[in-house]
């Protein structure tokens, strides 16, 4: 039984995944059960498919393919804002450790526009991440805030890394890669309306602006459910409403549904 085996590889390493069962079933003498969103790549590998549908579970035809679908977010079209965060030569070498997480490299994020950082496992996309939201420092190069980002930050202080808490939630969102690692209530209605609380919004504005994402990400009928039950795309859709700019150490999934860009 195979749950999802390549939901959060590269493409490199989702294709060994599946080479790898290849050989494993080669002589025909085990029984395999894959259960994926993304069927299309295991297509060579199967003999049947059963897709579940809300009314049960509906077997495809032979020489069935899935229907191509648009991307997860939709983007506006708009011009590049400001330069909010800059990333100059920043890398990042672990405690205890010889090589690098993160190679010097340098980075540039803009108001109003979205920077994707792609490349293989182990690469540093998370470290990059973890950087510019300023979570961690880097041990090498700088990561500096743009003046209007850092405006009313104690001294002036440019680098995010250097910021108290209160400043940083107010400026920079942060999803981790495990988004379940973010819950901090037992009821989901409480959960979108924690971030809005800390971030200083009244109680008022905090249910408000709450039950605006249970309707706009399609989980009001979860408003009650302990956020630690449901099903991990819905843990995806749970991502806190960022304040001026955002970073993500999750890799995209094609289950999160589009949210229309609308930061």
């Amino acid at each position: 039984m195979l749950d999802e085996p390549t939901a959060q590889l590269d493409p490199d390493g989702a294709a060994a995944v599946r080479s790898a069962v290849a050989r494993a079933t080669a002589d025909r003498r085990a029984t395999v059960v894959v259960v994926d969103h993304e069927a299309a790549p295991w297509l060579p590998l199967v003999d049947r498919v059963v897709e579940l549908v809300p009314g049960g579970l509906v077997e495809q035809p032979p020489g069935w393919s899935p229907p191509r679908r648009a991307a997860g977010l939709r983007l506006p079209a708009g011009g590049s804002g400001p330069v909010l965060l800059t990333a100059e030569a920043a890398g990042y070498t672990y405690r205890g450790t010889g090589e690098p997480a993160l190679r010097p490299t340098d980075a540039e994020l803009r108001g109003g526009s979205v920077l994707a950082v792609t490349g293989p496992n182990g690469r540093g996309k998370s470290t990059l991440a973890l950087l510019l939201a300023g979570l961690r420092a880097p041990t090498t190069g700088r990561v500096a805030a743009s003046a209007e980002l850092a405006a009313g930050v104690r001294r002036d202080v440019r680098e995010p890394d250097r910021w108290r808490a209160g400043e940083l939630v107010t400026r920079i969102g942060t999803v981790f890669q495990h988004p379940e690692q973010q819950f901090l209530t037992g009821r989901l209605r409480d959960e979108l309306a924690l971030g809005p609380l800390r971030s200083g919004s009244g109680a008022a504005a905090a249910r408000a602006t709450a039950e605006e994402l249970l309707e706009r990400l399609g989980l009001t009928p979860f408003a009650e459910t302990n956020p630690y039950t449901l099903s991990g795309c819905r843990w995806r859709r749970c991502w806190p409403r960022p304040p001026a700019c955002w970073s993500s150490t999750s890799r995209p999934s094609g289950r999160t549904p589009s949210l229309g860009a609308r930061w």
